[in-house]
Order: C-alpha cells, then sequence, then structure tokens
C-alpha cells in the first residue's frame, strides 16, 4: 500500500465524521417550533442532539494518538472479558475462559 493511500484511508473517516455530525445535528431543530417553554427546549435539543454527541466523542477518540485510544480499548476488552466469564461458564473463574480471553487481551 503506497503512502498516498495510506493517509487518504487515515485521514477520510476522521475528515467526513465532521460533516455528518452537523447532519444529524440539524434534525434537532425542529424542537424550536413546536412552542415549548425555555427549559423544555433546552431539555429537548439535548435530547436531540445525545446521537450527534455520541458521534462527536467518536470522532474525537478516532483523532487522538494511538496510545491513549488503544489503552481505552484495552479497557473496554478487558470489561467484556470478565462479564463473559462470569456468565458463560457460571463459575467466577474458569481456566479455559480466562486463558482465551488473556490471549485475546
Amino acid at each position: 500500500m503506497n503512502k498516498t493511500l495510506k493517509q487518504t484511508l487515515f485521514w477520510a473517516p476522521r475528515i467526513a465524521g465532521i460533516p455528518f455530525i452537523l447532519f444529524l445535528s440539524l434534525f434537532a431543530l425542529d424542537i424550536f417550533g413546536q412552542g415549548y417553554s425555555f427549559w423544555e427546549t433546552i431539555v429537548g435539543l439535548f435530547m436531540h442532539l445525545i446521537p450527534s454527541i455520541i458521534l462527536a466523542i467518536a470522532v474525537a477518540l478516532a483523532w487522538l494518538g494511538m496510545d491513549r485510544r488503544g489503552n481505552l480499548l484495552r479497557c473496554h476488552r478487558a470489561r467484556i472479558s470478565v462479564e463473559r466469564l462470569r456468565t458463560d461458564c457460571g463459575n467466577s473463574v474458569c481456566g479455559q475462559c480466562f486463558v482465551f480471553d488473556s490471549m485475546v487481551l
């Protein structure tokens, strides 16, 4: 893979995420024509913007360096592994599941 293609594949999702978030945010503007009070409008606007906020966090995490994001993903995988240990076998510590999940981390 050449350097130009690699850079394009690296930056395209990050750059495309910003206009997509702005597009989703446009749908939150319908709250203003409903005749709510000021605080009801603020709460409704926040609720309409929750998907945009989640996507903005995802784009921000993608924009961070690999160390920070990698550590976050490792913590998430460790939490999933612990939950899997408790639910798959019924035991709190099962040898086979523990070894497999340790290899995944």
